[in-house]
């Protein structure tokens, strides 16, 4: 739809100046029912209107500080450019070279580069005064981390006095515990503490002491912890031994030695060494698992025909809490007391041969060849010399072996008449079952 004259009233011309026609200046466009104007020409009449190129007003440029003393960089102000006037038209450029001047005039910039900001935005006061309020707040709080921090490690490092929480005041506290006779104080610095205490008293460790006393404690390297674990290298003489060793720590409530005792377990031996079954340590069975500090340790048993021995253990010999004790070389061997018990039963049953007249007696390792004699006219001659019968003990089924020979006189009446006179070797073959006392004996 038209206004009458041909233009739609709907659609601005794209020619007209957005800013109206200044005063006294003539339009671009046409009044009703005239012709519209011809276009300027540079040079003849070769006017391209698809060359004409409009440019607007350049923004008014940002205003430089006077070079005033009291001018502060910091507080300038960023002026928004100024829109040109309405009054001045933009000119119009006919058909010339691309960036070409027109006649009698300087050519409007293509290009206007932004402002230029001499300074960094500052906000008031107020606020920055809150920023450096909380920078020293946050540096504080670091600086206190710090501190606990090397706190914390120094307190680890294992390079404190022996009255701080280090492996090297523990382990020391520890063995001078053992060294007073102050059960208690030396199962403090154990972690895991044993199934059993029986022998774990004051009483018992003052036997271990008088025995073998513990001196010349010394403690060799700080532990070097790595975590919450240290080794740290200690040697201390009990009695005339000197027990070097390194003694494993964690840090669990404080510095402490894995184990504070030595575990002494012999069932499962025991189960096939019927010997070890009858050991006691400080009269106590040791069938069962039994616990006891380093130092010396009272082996022996109930059974008087055996005498038990084995190394007492040592501070090495903390780290073999979890498998028990077996590596001490226990032995369990036939007491003094079991071989006399043992040949005092041969040479009661050697003189039942004397008091009979039989040719093979009831209950007497040896007889008589029958051929050629008559029985019940045998006489036996005393038989006291025992030097070569052995006794072998054996300790998986606690029995001992007799073995050997024995010479006295003998005489009989031969069967065709006559006396036969003379000597006679008897040959021992017997066993001796340990378990009983006195022992008892068989013979073969």
């Amino acid at each position: 739809m038209t206004d009458g004259t041909g233009n739609d009233p709907h659609f601005d011309d794209p020619f007209a100046d957005p800013f109206g026609p200044a005063d006294g200046q003539p339009t671009n466009a046409s009044a009703p029912g005239q012709d519209p104007p011809s276009a300027p020409t540079a040079a003849g009449d070769d006017f391209d209107p698809e060359k004409t190129t409009r440019v607007t007003s350049s923004p008014t440029p940002t205003q430089t500080p006077s070079a005033d003393s009291a001018w502060d960089p910091e507080r300038t102000t960023v002026v928004p450019p100024s829109p040109p006037p309405s009054s001045a038209p933009p000119p119009v450029y006919g058909a010339q070279p691309w960036g070409a001047p027109p006649a009698g005039g300087t050519p409007p910039p293509l290009y206007t580069p932004p402002p230029m900001y001499t300074g960094s935005h500052v906000p008031p006061s107020a606020p920055r005064k809150a920023n450096r309020l909380v920078l020293a707040i946050v540096g504080a709080v670091v600086l206190v981390v710090v501190v606990v921090v090397v706190v914390v490690i120094a307190a680890t490092s294992g390079s404190g006095s022996d009255t701080d929480d280090t492996p090297r005041a523990a382990a020391q506290g520890y063995l001078e515990a053992l060294a007073r006779g102050d059960a208690a104080a030396a199962l403090g610095y154990g972690k895991d503490q044993p199934g059993s205490k029986d022998l774990l008293t004051d009483d018992v460790l003052k036997q271990q002491i008088a025995k073998m006393p513990i001196t010349d404690i010394q403690i060799l390297d700080d532990g070097s912890p790595i975590g919450d674990m240290a080794m740290v290298h200690v040697s201390a003489r009990f009695g005339d031994q000197v027990s070097d060793a390194r003694l494993t720590l964690h840090h669990a409530d404080g510095w402490k030695l894995d184990t504070a005792t030595v575990k002494i377990d012999l069932s499962m031996m025991g189960a096939t060494n019927k010997a070890l079954k009858q050991v006691t340590v400080f009269g106590k069975p040791a069938d069962n698992p039994v616990y006891v500090f380093p130092g010396w340790v009272d082996y022996s048993s109930d059974n008087t025909n055996l005498e038990v021995t084995a190394k007492s253990p040592m501070l090495g010999d903390l780290s073999s809490y979890s498998s028990g004790y077996v590596g001490a070389g226990f032995e369990v061997k036939l007491s003094n007391a079991g071989n006399e018990a043992i040949m005092s039963a041969l040479s009661s049953d050697l003189a039942k041969c004397t008091a009979s007249n039989r040719l093979a007696p009831p209950g007497c390792p040896l007889k008589a060849q029958p051929y050629g004699l008559v029985d019940g006219t045998a006489r036996w001659g005393t038989m006291g010399d025992l030097s070569d019968v052995k006794v072998l003990f054996n300790a998986y089924d606690m029995s001992a072996a007799l073995i050997g020979s024995v010479k006295t006189t003998f005489s009989a009446q031969q069967t065709r008449g006559g006396v036969s006179d003379g000597s006679i070797t008897g040959f021992i073959s017997g066993e001796a079952d340990v378990s009983t006392d006195p022992p008892t004996l068989t013979y073969r």
